[in-house]
């Protein structure tokens, strides 16, 4: 008769009360309420159980899809379901975090349908909670910081029993809160994100300058020397439609700290770097998003990105290819065939229109109808003039109910897409946001990470968010110093490119303590991925 070996185990809750220090290479797995086993420790013979790394975090290759899932998930699809936790709690979809008891006193407060969140458990710190009920602005310091959870038991406030319920203190009281309020928990700091502590060219409020109301930061590359270059978008609404919009491209020595100087002319010059080129061929006269551009496979210095060709009143009515040098020495614009039969139409806004290459293929995205009732679909080519033929649906919400169901995260609209490829696998980012109480997170703009299965032929959602706008005190937060950008409001994030495990993102924010100019301007973030991943 065979033996049996059988590791440690048990709950984490016994596992962390006894603290045990394992012997060297001795197992420890954590069983999970539905005798499932989900994590593995590996003793050292000197630290504690709790001190010890997840076994299961030192193996996983680096992929996105490895990214912590931080905010709470309260979206319908097959590939979220169930919503259960370390401990079995579930919180039925559509029902939110509400607050089931209030002490602004002692800063204390019961939640209660609250979901278990390890990584709020571990670092309740980096966690925020405010009332979608109270005086909140978009772009106000609205979040109070959590200091510290509990969960405990039901709890009976008069006749109402509140189940799944946690008690927290927080640094300063919620505002405005009453009984029952939906609330809103979030984090931010835990993702290893490293955002730019400056704009990266502000608007300036100035009459007749190009950037006197809003900048934004568009694509952004990488150049042979070790200078980063990008291009920044400037708008000046007093100017007509086709010309209030100005492009400069910029350059730096770093992106994060660094300061952006112009490639070509003086930076308040009345000029357009891109469309002074004379290079959009007619009928189309301007574009209005240049979000992505990518090294073309096997000609080093040379980039393609995809943006909107556009009327007068900036219209897209095209997709446009634009390739160049990396020092923008020789450029021209493709309008690539599409064999393609629109369901409603190109969005007008030209939103998310974005480019990669994907096993020797040419890939191309882009809105069929509207952000918030089209779909995005994906062709490919296998050449990059085309002909571009269908090739996937990411998300549809003509079909896809849980898109724009009560409560779900998409239910408000999802804008810029951006296509990319990342240890062989090709992704797709997307950036939206909610006003859905029931959604149970808030802000205005998160990203969503997407990614394409070949064996299924079909896309997946597998983070949700995977960044989220930072919105809470400063004064609650004072290591991120003057990081008190974007509350409520990260605009246009998209990815750029992935260098030394860090993956960096442009866009734009709206909302800052510093910023004299209530207006968007341009924003750069970096991903630590090492630090992101589980």
């Amino acid at each position: 008769m065979a033996s049996k070996l059988q590791i440690r185990r048990d709950t984490l809750t016994n596992w962390e009360t006894e603290n045990p220090v394992l012997a060297d290479g001795e197992l420890g797995i954590i069983k999970h309420n539905d005798n499932n086993y989900r994590l593995l420790k590996v003793g050292n013979g000197v630290s504690n159980f709790k001190d010890l790394p997840d076994f299961n975090t030192s193996i996983q290759s680096l992929k996105l899809d490895n990214l912590k899932q931080v905010l709470y998930r309260n979206l319908e699809g097959d590939n979220m379901l169930p919503l259960a936790d370390f401990v079995g709690r579930t919180r039925p979809i559509q029902t939110p975090i509400i607050l089931a008891s209030i002490d602004d006193v002692n800063k204390s407060y019961v939640l209660a349908n609250m979901p278990f969140i390890l990584d709020l458990t571990k670092n309740p710190t980096k966690w925020s909670i405010f009332s979608t009920n109270s005086e909140w602005t978009e772009y106000g310091f609205t979040a109070a910081r959590i200091e510290t959870i509990e969960y405990i038991d039901d709890v009976t406030v008069g006749e109402t029993t509140y189940t799944n319920c946690a008690q927290i203190t927080t640094y300063s009281a919620i505002d405005g809160t009453t009984l029952e309020d939906p609330m809103v928990i979030s984090t931010f700091s835990s993702y290893g994100v490293e955002p730019r502590l400056t704009p990266v060219l502000m608007p300036d409020g100035v009459v007749g300058s190009w950037k006197k109301d809003e900048t934004g930061m568009q694509f952004m590359y990488k150049h042979s020397d070790g200078r980063y270059i990008g291009m920044v978008n400037g708008d000046n609404k007093s100017n007509p439609a086709s010309t209030y919009a100005r492009r400069k491209i910029v350059w730096t020595d770093d992106p994060i700290n660094g300061t952006w100087q112009t490639l070509f002319s003086d930076i308040e010059a009345e000029s357009d770097d891109i469309l002074d080129m004379g290079i959009i061929p007619a009928p189309y006269v301007t574009f209005k998003a240049f979000l992505r551009v990518e090294r073309m496979q096997g000609k080093d210095g040379i980039y393609v990105g995809a943006f909107d060709l556009c009327d007068a009143s900036r219209n897209a009515l095209a997709v446009g290819l634009m390739v160049f040098d990396e020092d923008w020495k020789s450029k021209k614009v493709i309008v690539p065939t599409i064999d393609y039969v629109f369901e409603s139409s190109l969005d007008v806004n030209g939103w998310g229109m974005t480019y990669t290459t994907y096993k020797g293929k040419h890939f191309l995205s882009f809105q069929d109808g509207t952000v918030s009732t089209g779909k995005r679909v994906v062709l490919s080519s296998n050449s990059l003039e085309g002909t571009y033929t269908y090739h996937s649906t990411i998300y549809d919400f003509t079909v896809d109910t849980w898109l724009k169901q009560t409560g779900s995260l998409f239910a408000y609209s999802i804008t810029h897409n951006a296509l990319f490829v990342y240890n062989g696998e090709l992704y797709n980012i997307s950036t939206g946001q909610t006003n859905e109480k029931a959604a149970g997170t808030g802000g205005r703009h998160q990203t969503y990470l997407w990614k394409y299965d070949d064996n299924d032929k079909k896309w997946t959602l597998c983070i949700v968010p995977f960044l989220t706008a930072f919105n809470a005190r400063y004064t609650d937060f004072p290591e991120l110093g003057n990081i008190s950008f974007g509350n409520a409001h990260l605009g246009q994030m998209v990815p750029q490119f992935i260098e030394n495990g860090n993956l960096y993102f442009t866009g734009i924010v709206k909302g800052s303590r510093d910023f004299t100019v209530d207006a968007y301007h341009s924003f750069i973030i970096k991903v630590d991925l090492t630090q992101a991943l589980l």
